[in-house]
C-alpha cells in the first residue's frame, strides 16, 4: 500500500511530535534507582540544586486493592534535608501505558511523574528509598524511581 504526500507528511510530523515528547521526558534525569521489589534502597548522586520531580517507570500485577508507595529521605553529609511519600499507582500523567484486567489480575505498565516535588541544596544528595506494597498479592516486576529536573 502506498502513502499519497498528505498523509505520509502527516505520519512523519506525528513521528516527530511523539520522539520529541518522549526524548524530552527522558533528557532531564539526574537519577534513576533500579527497584524490583518492596524494601529498601540507597542512591547517590550530584545536585546542582536545581528543583527535581519524581518519577515512576512501573510494571505490576496485583489481585485486589493494593497499595504502593515510596517513602524517600534525602541526606546531605548524614544531615536529613526533605523527606517525602509518592504514590506511583496515583500518577495523572503517564507516558505509554497499558493496563488489563485479567482474571482478576490488574496489570498495570507505565512511565509517570507521581507528582512529587522537591526542592533539595546544591550538592552530593544520598537518598534512602523504601518500597511499601500492601494489599492483594503484589507482583512487582519493576518499580524504578527516576530523579528529573523540573520543567
Amino acid at each position: 500500500m502506498r502513502m499519497d504526500r498528505p498523509r505520509l507528511f502527516l505520519v512523519a510530523i506525528v513521528l516527530v511530535i511523539f520522539l520529541s515528547v518522549i526524548s524530552g521526558c527522558t533528557s532531564n534525569e539526574v537519577a534513576r534507582l533500579p527497584i524490583q521489589a518492596p524494601g529498601d534502597y540507597f542512591i547517590e548522586f550530584d545536585h546542582d540544586g536545581q528543583p527535581v520531580e519524581l518519577w515512576t517507570d512501573l510494571d505490576i500485577e496485583y489481585i485486589e486493592a493494593t497499595e504502593l508507595w515510596y517513602q524517600i529521605e534525602f541526606f546531605i553529609d548524614g544531615n536529613l534535608v526533605q523527606s517525602v511519600r509518592c504514590d506511583p499507582l496515583s500518577a495523572d500523567f503517564r507516558l505509554m501505558p497499558r493496563e488489563a484486567e485479567v482474571r482478576g489480575v490488574t496489570k498495570l505498565s507505565y512511565l509517570a511523574s507521581m507528582g512529587c516535588e522537591v526542592d533539595l541544596p546544591e550538592g552530593k544528595i544520598e537518598a534512602q528509598v523504601t518500597l511499601h506494597a500492601q494489599g492483594g498479592q503484589v507482583q512487582l516486576f519493576r518499580a524504578d524511581l527516576i530523579i528529573n529536573y523540573r520543567d
